[in-house]
């Protein structure tokens, strides 16, 4: 098969385009034939060889892809060739106490596709038959292709743990984000009031076009002030910040 790859860390100029082999699956695997695939900030840790673990290579990159499923292994039952799919890249045992409860993502075996294997820059990937959900109608590949990482980790974030509730108040930082733009949709589909920081004028638009009530420009404006005058001092119910040390403490 046709694949992105690279032989050793660096920068994207790293990346060769060549051929590999194809995955062989196992019989609780489903071989999907790749559509569209996505990157993630990790994709560029991971080949800039920040990522504290031994990287195989050559090495196919890749966690976020959808796709068409082309074969699948004899136990796999609930889904079928031919069945358009996303990928979920969040891998694990399956069988601790941990996956049994919802948490696969507290796995002591837990790595995402595409750092410690072959990911999905390629024409085909192999994942377990329990990592692939077939796509709803009126989505299309591309859109199918973000959901992987920045949506299972704003929805964990808001609902799992935030206990989004309708008329909350919520800061995302990092609107023009994957996980921000993530976030914007889903804290709107729960009828909150979402503020949301940028960094760049014409993120502004973006934000707004995705639901944002409010959009503050921090290199403009101080993010805890403007954030007290939107509200009129009562602030917020909840704030997902996924940016850091840089905000971390003024948005507690």
């Amino acid at each position: 098969m046709k694949a992105a790859f690279y032989t050793q860390h660096g920068s994207y100029e790293n990346i060769k385009i060549g051929i590999m082999p194809d995955p062989e699956i196992k019989e609780d695997e489903v071989l999907v034939k790749v559509k569209a695939f996505s990157l993630n900030h990790l994709d560029i840790w991971v080949m800039e060889g920040k990522y504290p673990a031994q990287i195989p290579m050559p090495h196919i990159f890749g966690s976020d892809a959808s796709g068409i499923v082309e074969k699948v292994g004899k136990a796999v039952k609930h889904i079928k060739p031919g069945e358009k799919v996303i990928v979920y890249p969040g891998l694990s045992c399956g069988v601790c106490e941990r996956c049994l409860s919802g948490q696969d993502n507290l796995c002591r075996n837990y790595f995402l596709l595409g750092v410690l294997n072959n990911g999905v820059s390629a024409e085909y990937v192999k994942v377990p038959s329990v990592n692939v959900f077939k796509i709803p109608e009126g989505l299309s590949f591309e859109e199918a292709a973000s959901i992987g990482i920045t949506y299972t980790t704003m929805w964990h974030s808001l609902v799992t743990r935030g206990g989004i509730r309708t008329g909350d108040t919520v800061l995302i930082h990092g609107g023009g984000s994957g996980v921000g733009t993530a976030g914007i949709q889903i804290a709107k589909l729960f009828g909150a009031t979402v503020i949301t920081t940028v960094g760049d004028d014409w993120k502004v638009e973006k934000a707004r076009s995705v639901g944002a009530d409010f959009i503050i420009n921090y290199k403009n404006i101080d993010f805890f002030e403007a954030v007290k005058q939107i509200t009129e001092g009562n602030m917020c119910d909840i704030v997902v910040d996924h940016i850091g040390q840089e905000t971390f403490a003024r948005s507690i």
